[in-house]
């Protein structure tokens, strides 16, 4: 039964080579005791742990789950942010491990037997590269979360190893791990990989014109593109000749450092300001319009009945009736946008007259009387995923809908002394990538509950808040994924973000927590 674990929110930062000689041995003790005693879970946290001495910070709230020892390909998942792991081998499992691998990668011709003499030798051993595989797999989340993926999949592989081998090389400071990689290096960086059938095991480019320094390797790998019928046998030993390489590469520099140099090489970040303060509220303290999603029936105690008819007369309609439903649709798109302010926008082709679309500001004073009036007449007709968006100064309606080339978003801004809809900040851009800072080009995950402010767009990509401004998408707050309160826009941690908008000023937003969602406020002036 895979068990899901919840990795400690974050790991301490401690510099590099933030630990004594004494300390790292103590260390590297607990994480071999951890793989005798295949204890799974204490050595992932050693692991982790280990990364963080040498000054890499891990993402926090990345979910952990066991699978079964002899599912051979452990696995980070970007979209869901865990990491799936093969269990440490348990007394009597070694020979079994290995007879695995032989049969899945070299059809059964590598004798494990004769190069194991113990089946407790055999287990050691298993449990060594299984924890390699687990340091490889924690790269992958530290690369992806630190923004250092710059190419595809081989190069995101080479990368993971980049950081699994000069861990591994870190372990056998101490005796006993030093014996395992030497073993490792031997019997499968050598003796397993040379039993894949050469017709299908993949290796890398050597002799004349071939990979002869490590970035030679890098820009390989940059350029190279995995085949879509790639075995698990191509795949692992192309993996295994990778890692034999990186192990005999002089100009490999300690892991303390590589964090920094590799930062270095990621896209650049283009920070509004660090003027920023993040904290994590109680539920009560969040404004309560902000938490109204659809119409304002219930928070405000009102029928929709009422809300009809005061629609109808705001629009000149003798038969409220003609309008029908209210509830939120595709053509019916709600927002509260204060606890005395709603925003409907509504389109009713062949009931209202001079243009099918019209905006609607409700008010709500303090003694409950409930007052509408039209803000715009508009003939925009949304389509999918409807939202309208307000703060003080504007008014948007976004949504998205097919365009020749693919889904586009569609974003119209109110132009109150017309009082139109017009054509807005963002639109027709295409859904695309994931956006990152710079240049506005395409759409990516810019859909669903955003905010505005002045003539700003806030979105969530989950671990940071970005904004739309003068056409440039920019960093307001976050860097890696986690959940850590704080003033400066880099040194606060974020997941899961969804935006509830503004409220004097401060920007509420629900986000993952330790044990299920929080609210929390961002403080920022523009």
């Amino acid at each position: 039964m895979i068990r899901r674990l919840v990795v400690l929110l974050l790991f301490w930062v401690t510099g590099s080579g933030g630990v004594s000689a004494g300390e790292l041995d103590s260390r590297l003790a607990d994480l071999h005791k951890a793989l005798v005693d295949a204890d799974t879970r204490k050595a992932y946290d050693l692991v982790v742990g280990l990364y963080g001495n040498q000054g890499i910070e891990f993402p926090g709230l990345i979910a952990f789950h066991e699978q079964p020892a002899f599912e051979l390909l452990s696995r980070f998942s970007s979209s869901s942010n865990s990491i799936t792991q093969s269990r440490l081998l348990k007394a009597g499992e070694g020979r079994r491990y290995w007879e695995t691998w032989s049969q899945s990668i070299a059809g059964g011709s590598w004798d494990h037997k004769k190069v194991f003499v113990s089946e407790e030798e055999a287990r050691l051993a298993g449990n060594f590269a299984i924890l390699g595989i687990l340091a490889h797999e924690v790269a992958h989340a530290i690369c992806e979360n630190h923004d250092l993926n710059l190419h595809d999949s081989p190069y995101r592989e080479l990368l993971a190893d980049e950081y699994a081998v000069r861990m591994m090389k870190l372990w056998a400071g101490h005796p006993a791990f030093e014996q395992l990689l030497e073993g490792y290096q031997a019997h499968v960086l050598g003796g397993l990989r040379m039993a894949v059938p050469a017709k299908i095991r993949l290796e890398l480019p050597r002799g004349d014109g071939g990979i002869s320094s490590l970035k030679d390797l890098r820009d390989y790998c940059a350029k190279a593109v995995f085949p879509r019928d790639l075995s698990t046998a191509s795949y692992v030993s192309l993996q295994l000749d990778r890692q034999r390489f990186l192990f005999e590469a002089a100009e490999l520099e300690p892991l303390s450092g590589f964090l920094k140099a590799e930062r270095a090489r990621r896209p650049v970040r283009h920070w509004v300001n660090d003027e920023i303060l993040l904290e994590t509220l109680a539920d009560g303290d969040v404004p309560p319009w902000l938490l109204v999603e659809g119409d304002p029936c219930g928070f405000w105690v009102v029928s929709e009945d009422d809300l009809v008819a005061m629609v109808a007369e705001s629009v000149g309609l003798e038969e409220p009736a003609g309008l029908g439903s209210l509830k939120a649709d595709k053509t019916t798109v709600w927002t509260m946008a204060g606890p005395g302010r709603s925003l409907l926008y509504i389109y009713r082709d062949g009931v209202l007259s001079e243009a099918p679309g019209r905006l609607i500001e409700f008010r709500r004073n303090e003694q409950g009387r409930i007052t509408a009036r039209v803000l715009a007449i508009s003939a925009v007709k949304p389509s999918y995923f409807p939202h309208l968006y307000t703060d003080e100064n504007s008014v948007a309606l976004s949504f998205a809908e097919y365009g020749k080339n693919g889904i586009v978003r569609r974003w119209w801004d109110l132009h109150s002394s017309k009082k139109q809809l017009v054509a807005g900040r963002i639109d027709g851009l295409l859904y695309k990538a994931l956006p990152k800072d710079g240049k506005l080009t395409e759409m990516g995950s810019l859909r669903g509950r955003m905010a505005i402010r002045d003539e700003a767009i806030l979105f969530s990509t989950g671990d940071r808040i970005r904004l739309v401004d003068d056409g440039m998408i920019k960093t307001l707050a976050g860097d890696i994924r986690g959940l850590r309160d704080g003033r400066g826009a880099a040194n606060v941690r974020l997941a899961g973000v969804e935006l509830l908008g503004f409220d004097g000023g401060d920007l509420y937003l629900r986000s993952e927590g330790k044990s299920g969602p929080s609210f929390r406020r961002l403080k920022w002036s523009r």
